[in-house]
């Protein structure tokens, strides 16, 4: 019986391990000390990505959560063609930067994939002890062993910056590490929510809630 316990004590730890929630870090950040925080109110959302569908995913869900805090965010797949060469030109043909406060970019640096053994165990039992032959006899059946297993972990690498428009000038730029993402849907929402929650934390934005 205690076998059967401890067999799915190891299983439900394994299970644990990967139900836990998506989460992001950043891991470094840069922020220019010049700049007066607190009216950003505007915000171009744009995704590098040769993904149309991954850019999209990306500045909508953004997007969601600044208008959630008060802030307007624009994802630029709604203007900005997939197919034409992004730079200043191009860029001024199709945003009137005057609209904007900020811009926010995003791309992915690196997705990479780790394996991982964990080793298995044994335990004992009370029941038994160790008095004599019967007492090891019965104490055998009080053990168990935990089996071992292996596991892959996966982290995307995440390079965010800010622009004022204004100026033209990076204000803040930060490389994030999310962690375990069960697709890409997932890694983007756990990186935006980060990103969004820093930058309002930080006192960037002219926001309602903090």
């Amino acid at each position: 019986m205690k076998k059967t316990i401890a067999y799915f004590a190891g299983l439900f730890s394994i299970l644990i391990l990967y139900s836990c929630n998506t989460s992001t870090k950043i891991t470094a950040h840069w922020a220019d000390k010049e700049y007066e925080k607190g009216k950003i109110d505007k915000v171009l959302i744009l995704g590098i990505t040769p993904r149309e569908a991954v850019r999209r995913t990306f500045e909508h869900d953004m997007s969601e959560r600044l208008e959630y805090i008060g802030v307007t965010g624009l994802a630029s797949s709604d203007i900005f063609p997939m197919n034409e060469k992004l730079d200043s030109n191009t860029f001024r043909l199709h945003f009137n930067t005057d609209q904007f406060d900020a811009v926010i970019t995003s791309q992915l640096v690196s997705s990479d994939k780790d394996q991982h053994y964990q080793s298995g165990s044994y335990g004992y039992g009370a029941y038994g002890g160790y008095r004599g032959f019967y007492g090891n006899y019965g104490s055998a059946y009080d053990s168990y062993y935990s089996p071992g297993y292996s596991y892959t972990t996966t982290t995307v690498k995440i390079e965010t910056k800010v622009y004022d428009t204004k100026t033209e000038q990076m204000i803040w730029t930060a490389i994030s590490d999310t962690f375990d993402p069960a697709d890409e849907t997932d890694a983007i929402k756990s990186l935006n929510r980060k990103l969004v929650y820093e930058l309002n934390k930080q006192g960037y934005f002219i926001s309602k809630k903090k």
